[in-house]
């Protein structure tokens, strides 16, 4: 099965009924006239929900990461010239003219690092995971992270009351974990922004 169409198309349901009825509805049809089972339907539609966040988080990571980078030389600089000259021997050497590194090295001395390492912080925040959307140029449609992170608890809470209803056994490993929050980044435990009816209309050009 198409998943990442199942999922696309509960978007436009969602102006009609919510997520969790809509992939219950999905579940049961798709093992009416396809014969999957309602586990195999679930991972399916978590496997491309979470391909999707992935593309948003592996984006998003890669700006951070330099980042994070320059927050941790910052944290750790070493202020004493003969204690930095001695780190800079013993992790590859110096690049180029040892004085003029002394030198940019004296300079960073004079540098107010709270203010450096805040600044980087401020600028981490411009890359929360929360701000962008996976785009699908096929399709013309932009999904916001946090309608992502919407969907997938949602696919969690659907099988969860279908597993209930039909007294099965098991659940699938994407249910043994906590419901994700929406947030800015994996640590971000704000509360989840609820997606209205005008942000679904917009992704969909519905007038």
């Amino acid at each position: 099965m198409d998943y990442k169409t199942v999922i696309i198309e509960g978007l436009k349901g969602r102006l009609e009924t919510s997520y969790i009825v809509y992939f219950k509805q999905q579940a049961q049809i798709a093992k009416r006239d396809n014969f999957v089972e309602f586990a195999d339907f679930f991972n399916g539609c978590s496997n491309a929900i979470n391909n999707m966040k992935y593309t948003v988080e592996s984006y998003c990571n890669e700006e951070i990461k330099p980042l994070d980078d320059k927050i941790e030389y910052w944290n750790n600089f070493i202020e004493n010239d003969e204690e930095w000259a001695k780190f800079v021997e013993t992790n590859g050497g110096f690049i180029g003219d040892y004085n003029n590194a002394l030198k940019a090295h004296q300079e960073k001395k004079l540098i107010d690092r709270a203010q450096k390492i805040q600044e980087l912080e401020r600028e981490k925040e411009q890359w929360a995971y929360d701000k962008f959307s996976c785009t699908f140029d096929e399709r013309k449609i932009s999904i916001p992270y946090p309608m992502l992170v919407e969907i997938g608890n949602a696919i969690i809470a659907a099988e969860q009351e279908l597993s209930n209803f039909n007294n099965l056994p098991e659940t699938t490993d994407h249910q043994k974990g906590q419901m994700e929050v929406s947030g800015g980044s994996r640590n971000d435990n704000r509360p989840q922004r609820v997606i209205n009816e005008l942000e679904i209309r917009k992704i969909f050009k519905i007038h």
